[in-house]
C-alpha cells in the first residue's frame, strides 16, 4: 500500500521533494563532468551541454511549484499537480536520449553518467506517476480514508 497523504498540499510537497533530489543529482554530476571537458568523450560533452537548459528549466518549474506549498490558501491541488506533469513533458525524451549514449561503464565518467541516467529514469517515472493520475492513490481524498491511520 502506498503512503497516504492527508491532502493535496502534502502530496505535492512529497512529489517536489523527490523531484528536487533527482534534479540535485543531475546538476551535481553534470557540473562535475563539465569541469574537466578535456577528459569527456565529445558525444557526452555535447549531451551534457544540451541537457543544461532542460535541467535549469526543470529546477525553475520545481521552485515555482514549491511556492504554492508555502501559501496558506485553499487551492485546486489536482490542477497544480497536473500542471507540474504537463510542464515536465520533455523528461521522457531526455531519458531516452541518455539511454542511447555510448560511454565507458567504469570510472568516474561512466559512474556519473550512469547516475544521471538513473536520476532521469526516476524523474521520468515521477512524470508518468503524475500523468497517469496514479498519485491519487496516495491522497486520502481518493484512497477513501480521509485521514492517515
Amino acid at each position: 500500500m502506498p503512503t497516504v497523504f492527508p491532502d493535496g498540499k502534502s502530496l505535492l510537497r512529497a512529489i517536489l521533494f523527490d523531484m528536487r533530489g533527482y534534479l540535485t543529482a543531475l546538476v551535481g554530476h553534470s557540473t562535475t563532468l563539465l569541469q574537466s571537458p578535456s577528459s569527456l568523450p565529445s558525444d557526452i560533452g555535447a549531451w551534457l551541454h544540451s541537457c543544461q537548459p532542460r535541467i535549469a528549466r526543470w529546477k525553475t518549474i520545481e521552485a515555482q511549484t514549491r511556492q504554492y506549498c508555502d501559501k496558506n490558501v485553499e487551492m485546486n491541488w489536482e490542477a497544480v499537480i497536473a500542471r507540474l506533469g504537463n510542464n515536465l513533458n520533455d523528461v521522457p525524451a531526455a531519458h531516452r536520449e541518455a539511454q542511447e549514449l555510448f560511454f565507458p561503464r567504469e570510472g568516474g565518467i561512466g559512474e556519473s553518467v550512469s547516475s544521471m541516467i538513473r536520476a532521469l529514469e526516476r524523474l521520468s517515472e515521477l512524470h508518468q506517476f503524475i500523468l497517469t493520475e496514479e498519485y491519487k492513490m496516495c491522497w486520502a481524498k481518493y484512497a477513501g480514508q480521509g485521514r492517515i491511520q
